[in-house]
């Protein structure tokens, strides 16, 4: 369950219902509420995590509401969502530091993503925090898993022996009263005191005599319940939602049944088989997306059964083996396997590290065009193999003078290029300066290259250099370096599109200054310029006292250079301000000092909104 609280507030209903059942299907732990009153009162009461609000609400602003929210809790995350607004009102939520500003013309669709974009940290209670007991004996219990676990076997538990210890373990060790335990285990109505009993005995046989003990005339107790903390081991994606279909070929088939069971809690769908001939006749029935399979099986090797699959980019196949198999690997990766994982006997362990390798390849689905540029059909032949059961995009050239042309209309995130072409240097020099700087290039040297050929390859801007043969491990692992490194960059790039767009705006609505750790000015904007009636060559350089009007008090000032100096704090307030030509125009300002990684502040920035007309009126 996303567990994400969210308080809703919009008085506009029939837009808010739609949008409540929306929410409520996704999840989210939503309350709705239609007025500024009663949902100040279930803040205060259940501290959501975001809130949601309308700009107009039936007997207030939602302005007014985070304001007022935030002056309790300033960490909470909120969005406004209205259907229209004024500029003005816009201008009213940048003090306010509201994290999204969101239509109602927008998609349900587009708002969920802006709420997972958050990345809120949601407080798991306490009690849901240490899913996995131990029950003493090395005997582990999961919560609500209907499971406990020794070693490599799964023990299974009927509802009523699940029922039992989750009961006994809720009490901490303490002793629970027969009727208790009898109401917990009866399916409508209570369990005799007989039945109770004999849900214990079967619960001794599956684990050890001791695991629960008779106070007599009083209850039972649990022997042991140490909780093992797993709140921070490890974090689970969205691929929850994807159900992948595994097939697992393991010769130990308790091994088997506990890693689909572990998997099984990612959100994949597992089967599992001893053999490859019982692998055989699964695959002739079923469909599946990944196989996870054991180098040698009891009936032959896996190797046999890769032959056998002519196209293993229709199923993606993982090998476990020992470190003696070592020699296999690269061989394996020629052949398409997408990974080569050492098969160790902590089964959860093993089940996150499977985990992390499938999830790297299903959130492979963008910025993942690669255009290799080699004279050698092997080399070529053997990129695709490592890099197409991987997701990503392979295009191959062999002419220098193709590649341009398409590096023009197409985006990549990595061009690997052969070094033995003629004008290489010149190819690569070409496109770093004249059409994508940013663009990674991974070269492929033969074997015979000398130092100065190695710097000039990265010194034309390269990003990396391989020998060939290629290594295939060491060759993935550069890949996806490199990718991984180029859509970082991308990324920047979009945010940085992104904060230009808002700097636009706000340059067109906002009178803004910076200045240095002194107060001298640093920058203006043109509202600047034209409100105070300096030009800009005028105020660059000097004391922001310029401007300062004389009926401002001097405590005012004082309050705020200890606010943004002394506390590294925002500072908010209105002040009387003084043009060029001596008329006196106000305005309401917001300064925030700016910090360098070390917290010490280097800069300040100011925006200022002109209501010189709300006090003449």
């Amino acid at each position: 369950m996303n567990k994400i609280k969210i308080l809703y507030v919009d008085s506009q209903k029939d837009y808010a219902q739609e949008l409540l059942g929306y929410l409520l299907e996704k999840e989210y732990d939503v309350k709705y509420i239609n007025s500024l009153k009663d949902a100040l009162i279930e803040n205060s009461f259940h501290k959501p995590d975001l809130i949601i609000t309308d700009i107009n609400l039936i007997d207030g602003s939602g302005l007014e509401l985070i304001k007022k929210i935030k002056n309790t809790n300033p960490d909470i995350k909120t969005f406004i969502l209205t259907k229209d607004v004024e500029q003005e009102t816009l201008l009213e939520t940048i003090p306010l530091k509201v994290d999204s500003f969101l239509f109602k013309t927008e998609t349900f669709d587009n708002i969920n993503i802006s709420i997972q974009k958050l990345k809120i940290r949601v407080q798991i209670p306490e009690e849901e925090s240490n899913l996995l007991y131990d029950l003493g004996h090395n005997f582990l219990y999961e919560k609500n898993s209907f499971h406990i676990i020794k070693n490599e076997n799964l023990i299974p538990l009927t509802a009523q022996e699940n029922s039992l210890i989750e009961e006994l373990i809720k009490s901490k060790g303490e002793c629970v009263s027969y009727c208790t335990l009898q109401n917990s285990i009866g399916r409508d109505n209570e369990a005799t005191i007989d039945t109770l009993r004999t849900v214990i005995r079967k619960i001794r046989k599956k684990t050890y005599s001791g695991i629960v003990e008779n106070q007599s005339g009083i209850g039972y107790r649990i022997c042991s319940h140490s909780p093992i903390d797993t709140s921070l081991d490890f974090k689970i994606s969205n691929l929850t939602d994807i159900n992948l279909k595994i097939l697992i070929i393991k010769a130990n088939s308790k091994k088997s049944e506990l890693l689909a069971y572990q998997l099984n809690k990612f959100g994949f769908i597992c089967e599992y088989v001893n053999t490859m001939e019982q692998a055989k006749e699964v695959l002739l029935s079923d469909k599946f997306d990944y196989i996870i399979s054991d180098l040698n099986l009891p009936d032959g090797e896996c190797i046999d059964l890769i032959r056998e699959l002519e196209d293993l980019s229709l199923v993606k196949m993982i090998i476990l083996s020992t470190s003696k198999d070592i020699h296999y690997k690269d061989y394996l990766y020629f052949k398409g396997i997408l990974d080569y994982v050492i098969d160790v006997n902590d089964v959860r362990h093993l089940s996150q590290t499977l985990y992390k390798t499938i999830l790297k390849v299903e959130e492979n689905t963008k910025f993942n065009n690669v255009l290799v540029i080699e004279q050698s059909k092997r080399i070529c032949e053997q990129i695709k193999d490592l890099l197409l059961p991987r997701n990503y995009n392979v295009d191959i050239l062999n002419e220098l003078t193709q590649a341009y042309d398409l590096i023009k209309t197409k985006t990549y995130s990595l061009v690997i290029l052969d070094l033995e072409y003629e004008s290489s240097f010149e190819f690569l020099i070409d496109v770093k300066s004249g059409i994508d700087k940013t663009l990674p290039f991974m070269v492929l040297a033969e074997g015979n290259r000398n130092g100065p050929s190695v710097r000039q390859i990265y010194k034309s801007g390269a990003s990396e250099c391989l020998r060939k043969p290629i290594y295939a491990e060491e060759f993935i692992l550069k890949v996806d370096q490199l990718i991984d490194h180029s859509k970082l960059i991308y990324e920047l790039m979009e945010q940085k599109v992104l904060i230009e767009s808002y700097k636009i705006i706000v340059d067109q609505s906002a009178i803004i200054s910076k200045t240095n750790k002194n107060g001298i000015i640093t920058y203006v904007n043109e509202m600047f310029c034209t409100v105070s009636g300096y030009d800009k060559e005028e105020l660059i350089g000097k004391p922001h006292s310029v401007i300062r009007h004389p009926d401002s008090p001097a405590e005012l000032f004082e309050q705020m250079w200890h606010t943004i100096k002394k506390e590294k704090k925002i500072w908010c307030g209105v002040i009387k301000n003084k043009t060029k030509l001596g008329s006196d125009y106000i305005v309401q300002t917001s300064i925030m000092p700016l910090k360098d990684s070390n917290g010490n502040v280097f800069e300040y920035i100011a925006l200022r909104n002109d209501i010189t007309s709300v006090f003449k009126k």
